[in-house]
């Protein structure tokens, strides 16, 4: 076979890799599976980036491909489950490729069963060394089989380089939905599903060419949801189940930098309200409710529909950005009159000096995650943003297991409820990643980071993963369709309520 010669170009990194196919040393895929060789134990585990030992996959997940992080001149590792036949594979640089059958079949035989991984490591002194079995668990819940995220760099003022993208959960591979360098590389952001169907989408254009995109089926529309008597156009949404409403907070965005500390970056509102739009209308309905004084945001849908939950803040202290905070709020909804009941206050988490954000309801309506950190709402700026997990049942609720020391944010469930996916920062505390846990009753298991097909991924990419979401097929819909709709003008929407009326008051509020 000889030489072959790989490009790799993604997230602005070029990975070239020489290697062998029909050699020893080289991939098993690509020549005669290698044999195991006789060794000397060692009494601890290989180093493996990402960890293996102490996962729970879903049964239809990509290959889980990884490098060994120890001293050698060879490498070869044995995946072993009670059923079926070893997959044996050998790399001269530690770096780890599965081929995509043989994982799928390994999985498939020993689901809701473990898998024992054997690490060998050549060292030119002592020759080869066996490490300690590692082991993962094999769950019969699949997980669904797209994550869509916004594709981003890390600098806090420019976005000169961003893109909508997709990526199979099951073959590791990426299409791009939406590129602003077809759209005067404006600002797109908030993607958002009805309920994971990739056939019902929202996304953002800011700036000129500016609107909203909503997609249902093969239509896509275009609407400027900006009116003389709201804060500002649509920002973070929210479907309701039946398609005919989307929730979203209107907020004037306030943003903080700092050379003198540790923190670098505050995002914050001066202003929040929530909103609905109708799309079969095309009205923005304002219930004051939702609109007082106090900073209503981050709206999110119980599954049936009946309640919004959502974050609520104080007034807005300018004077020390630490003092803002939001309690978790929920209120019922009516969708035959688009009437919202009372707000209830699920949690005060400003009495305890801590601050809720990104609430979100599991798809049986048991269960809540949510963020709490001890201000503001947008948490990925936040180094002790962790995940919380709420029974509604009870109101009981506690910190998750899976959090790191980092940056986690942005909690979401799989449409099955069987596993969550959320950000974290837990590599480098600098770029976000999706990371993923397989839940059962309350309990969750130890995390995995989005799989990669080339296992050197993470070490190049200086980009960020924002706003994963699970959709559960692939999302139809080019770049250039997008491009197309944003040369368009969208369509003005009109308002149901033109005066602003404060639910608590009952008088109306003059807009800035």
């Amino acid at each position: 076979m000889g030489q072959r010669f790989v490009v790799r170009v993604r997230c602005g990194a070029i990975l070239c890799r020489l290697f062998c196919g029909m050699i020893m040393g080289g991939m098993g895929l690509y020549g005669c599976t290698p044999s195991l060789p006789k060794a000397q134990q060692v009494t601890r585990m290989a180093l493996l980036e990402p960890v293996l030992h102490g996962i729970a996959l879903p049964v239809n997940i990509a290959p889980l491909n990884f490098v060994i992080q120890e001293k050698g001149v060879d490498y070869r590792v044995a995946f072993r489950g009670k059923q079926g036949d070893a997959v044996v594979v050998s790399d001269a640089d530690g770096i780890i490729r599965i081929p995509l059958k043989s994982w799928k079949n390994l999985l498939m035989k020993n689901r809701d069963d473990s898998v024992s991984v054997n690490v060998y490591v050549r060292d030119d002194s002592r020759g080869w060394l066996q490490f300690q079995t590692a082991r993962f668990f094999v769950s019969s819940d699949s997980i669904d089989p797209y994550v869509v995220y916004r594709n981003i760099g890390s600098n806090n003022i420019l976005w000169s380089a961003m893109s909508i993208e997709q990526q199979s959960l099951e073959d590791g591979s990426m299409t791009v939905i939406a590129d602003n360098k077809l759209t005067r590389r404006n600002c797109m952001n908030c993607h958002s599903f009805n309920q994971n169907n990739p056939e019902q989408m929202l996304l953002h254009l800011r700036t000129p060419p500016g609107g909203t995109m909503v997609k249902q089926g093969d239509q896509l529309s275009f609407f400027n949801t900006q009116t003389q008597s709201t804060i500002s156009a649509g920002t973070y949404p929210a479907w309701h189940p039946s398609g005919r409403f989307i929730a979203f907070s209107v907020n004037q965005i306030h943003q903080r930098f700092f050379l003198q500390t540790r923190k670098y970056e505050v995002v914050e509102d001066k202003m929040s309200d929530i909103v609905l739009l109708d799309i079969d209308t095309q009205s923005m309905l304002k219930s004051p409710v939702l609109s007082t004084d106090n900073r209503e945001n981050l709206p999110s849908w119980s599954p049936d529909g009946k309640f919004l939950y959502y974050v609520l803040g104080n007034p807005y202290c300018e004077s020390d950005y630490r003092e803002n905070r939001y309690n978790l709020m929920r209120v019922a909804f009516d969708e035959n009159t688009g009437l919202f009941g009372a707000p209830d206050t699920l949690l005060h988490a400003a009495a305890m000096g801590k601050s809720v954000s990104f609430p979100d309801v599991s798809p049986d309506g048991q269960w809540l995650l949510f963020c709490m950190a001890d201000y503001g709402y947008f948490t990925v700026y936040n180094t002790e943003s962790d995940i919380y997990l709420m029974n509604l049942r009870t109101r009981d609720y506690h910190r998750l297991d899976v959090n790191s020391v980092f940056v986690e944010s942005y909690p979401t469930w799989s449409s099955n409820g069987k596993w969550l996916m959320f950000v974290s920062k837990r590599r480098d505390n600098m770029f976000s990643r999706p990371w993923f846990a397989h839940f059962r009753e309350g309990v969750v298991s130890s995390p995995f980071v989005l799989p990669q097909k080339d296992p050197l991924f993470y070490e190049t990419c200086l980009r960020n993963f924002n706003r994963p979401e699970f959709v559960t097929g692939k999302v139809n819909l080019m770049p250039s369709q997008v491009a197309q709709l944003a040369s368009q003008k969208p369509l003005d929407c009109k308002v149901e309520a033109p005066i602003h009326v404060d639910g608590v008051s009952g008088a109306s509020r003059v807009m800035p």
